[in-house]
């Protein structure tokens, strides 16, 4: 640090306080330190910058070892359910092991604004922010940003745009479909609603598209939107299109199916979200593991003191793994038999004797 400060013309106190983004450096003077210290080859080592970050913090208490967590569902105890509850345990075993704890806020609590929240979790410490499933796909979720380090675990939060961690849903959807394709289904079908369409920007019915177009040509059905779950189109659609396998976000497709068409088995199915059924063959999205991901992500950040709305937001995607059940059997590919041509070379033998 001395041998960079002595190349800029400063302090090593202003140096450490540049390496670390330090507010009380001025931009064009971090400029220059940081030039220098990319120059000189300055790498700092990373246990020593742990324990300094560790020492740093004031005696008084302005920075808390709490992490919050923003469930903006109806449901008060929705971090403790399903998908989210898996999220919340990762990422609170996480940061346990950091040295960190994570609390939940809700933000439908009587009174709450985006205003006061930001300034309970600022006045307590909390600089950093996890924001999991939204309740509503692509609404703005306002809070005093500059002052909070956040990191994302879904596709559902667009603005602001943050940093992410989050499920590879074009990856998961082809996995489902190669896996159908592997079982010896053809008529392969994608369906899913307005919702689950925003949540994944896409992403899933792109991968269908993309298999369609060149795995499936012709034989499978176009993707399918419904308004929502309780769209009555499904039916007219399943009867007019007849697909042997359906891929869907939802479980209770299934069982829509299975219902309206005499308890008949349904063709195969792959529902995208292992945690629905535990039965339907699936793909397990690992959401305890995209909650520790994303707790990594966020006590980098809160270590560095990259606070406010990142630059070039980082998405990082996490593959799932098929989990195998009953809706998927094996199936005999049906092949049109066709006799054999008599050859011409052959004259029929006369059956007048």
């Amino acid at each position: 640090m001395r041998e960079v400060a002595d190349a800029v013309g400063c302090s090593a106190m202003t140096v450490s306080c540049a390496l670390r983004n330090s507010p009380k450096v001025l931009p064009a003077t971090r400029r220059k330190i940081l030039q220098a210290a990319e120059r000189l080859g300055y790498r700092p080592d990373p246990e020593i910058s742990k324990l300094m970050t560790h020492l740093r913090q004031p005696t008084h208490h302005s920075f808390s070892h709490n992490l919050a967590f923003l469930n903006s569902w109806p449901d008060r105890e929705e971090y403790l359910k399903g998908y989210i509850g898996e999220i919340f345990q990762g990422a609170k075993h996480r940061a346990a092991q950091l040295g960190f704890d994570i609390e939940p806020f809700w933000l439908l609590e009587s009174g709450m604004t985006a205003r006061r929240l930001s300034s309970v979790l600022y006045n307590r410490g909390i600089r950093g922010i996890l924001l999991p499933p939204w309740h509503h796909p692509n609404e703005v979720v306002q809070l005093d940003w500059p002052r909070f380090s956040v990191v994302a675990t879904t596709m559902s939060i667009t603005s602001p745009a943050v940093n992410r961690v989050v499920p590879h849903a074009f990856k998961n959807t082809l996995l489902a479909c190669e896996e159908l394709c592997k079982q010896g289904y053809r008529r392969i079908a994608f369906i899913e609603t307005e919702d689950s369409h925003a949540r994944s920007e896409g992403l899933a019915r792109g991968a269908f598209e993309l298999m369609r177009s060149t795995r499936l040509a012709d034989a499978s059905p176009a993707g399918l939107i419904l308004r929502d779950w309780d769209d009555p189109l499904l039916f007219d659609w399943f009867k007019s299109e007849r697909p042997d396998a359906i891929v869907c976000p939802s479980a209770s497709t299934y069982y829509k199916l299975l219902k309206a068409f005499g308890n008949r088995p349904p063709p195969g199915f792959i529902v995208l979200d292992a945690l629905q059924n535990e039965h339907l063959t699936a793909i397990d999205q690992l959401p305890g593991s995209l909650g520790s991901a994303a707790v990594d992500v966020l006590v980098a950040q809160l270590l560095h003191n990259e606070t406010g709305l990142p630059i070039i937001p980082k998405l990082i995607m996490l593959s799932g793994r098929l989990r195998p059940g009953t809706s998927s059997p094996r199936v005999e590919s049906k092949r049109a038999t066709r006799k054999k041509p008599a050859s011409p070379l052959r004259k029929k033998p006369s059956t007048k004797e």
